[in-house]
């Protein structure tokens, strides 16, 4: 798995990058905010431009998450709708799930709970999956 980061003076952020059946999948550790969304933001629209079938991105190993990181969420999955490439997301953490849910991103987010949920589902989210 690679592995990047970026510290600043409140916390950093890990980003690791691996395959899981064909789909990007992006492990994020730490902080997403206004010292990180640049990072993120790349990573997220490289990782789109180069994988047809999409990406999973793990938000299980945040510890924050503000509207600048809510902000690339947005800007990545009007992305991969243009290029017809999945985006789901993993999120079992109680303060990031009612941050999608207040914002009504729970109903546009494809939502799972782990790797394999969103990787072989190919419609529905929390409140459903149908399998490929």
């Amino acid at each position: 798995m690679e592995t990047m980061t970026i510290e600043h003076e409140t916390g950093e952020l890990d980003i690791g990058l691996s395959t899981f059946l064909g789909r990007t999948i992006i492990d994020l550790m730490g902080e997403v905010d206004l010292f990180t969304r640049d990072l993120f933001k790349d990573v997220l629209l490289e990782c789109i431009s180069k994988n047809e079938k999409g990406i999973v991105i793990n938000l299980d190993g945040l510890d924050f998450m503000d509207s600048t990181g809510i902000a690339v969420l947005i800007l990545a999955y009007k992305e991969a709708r243009l290029r017809q490439a999945d985006f789901k997301l993993i999120c079992n953490k109680d303060p990031l799930k009612r941050i999608l849910s207040v914002t009504g991103l729970n109903r546009v987010f494809d939502i799972h709970g782990d790797v394999l949920e969103a990787a072989v589902c190919r419609g529905g989210n929390q409140y459903g999956c149908v399998a490929s």
